[in-house]
């Protein structure tokens, strides 16, 4: 994936044969974003902070949790980092979050989600940019 980003404009991702998008890395990558939170304890309640996310912003989907680290990807947020950060910043005593970070989705990501078939074609539409 680093040559891709190295070398390429345009990228294709192809899923099983079919062509599942089409675009600049930007496009591409403008699936969403990662965001990563790591909690007081332990203890503390992931699923009230699943629903939190879900209900803030839908589609969202918990990718990964290891004790105190819950990971989530979040394909629509209409404020953007702006809205994302806002609300996570606003809730971090309730919610018991110790520090978090918000990232673009990485080139990796995107093409594991796609294979994993987490991505829907309606979510990177296949298009000309030119």
């Amino acid at each position: 994936m680093e040559e891709c980003e190295a070398l390429c404009s345009r990228l294709a991702i192809m899923v099983k044969g079919q062509f599942r998008c089409l675009g600049s890395l930007q496009h591409i990558k403008n699936s969403g974003f990662t965001v990563k939170m790591y909690l007081a304890d332990a203890s503390c309640d992931a699923e009230a902070i699943t629903g939190f996310m879900q209900r803030r912003f839908p589609s969202t989907y918990l990718k990964d949790q290891h004790s105190a680290m819950v990971e989530y990807h979040v394909p629509v947020a209409p404020g953007g980092v702006a809205d994302i950060f806002n609300q996570l910043e606003s809730h971090k005593n309730a919610l018991q979050i110790k520090h978090f970070s918000v990232s673009q989705t990485t080139l990796d990501e995107v093409f594991i989600n796609f294979a994993m078939g987490k991505i829907g074609m309606e979510t990177i539409p296949i298009h000309d940019e030119d």
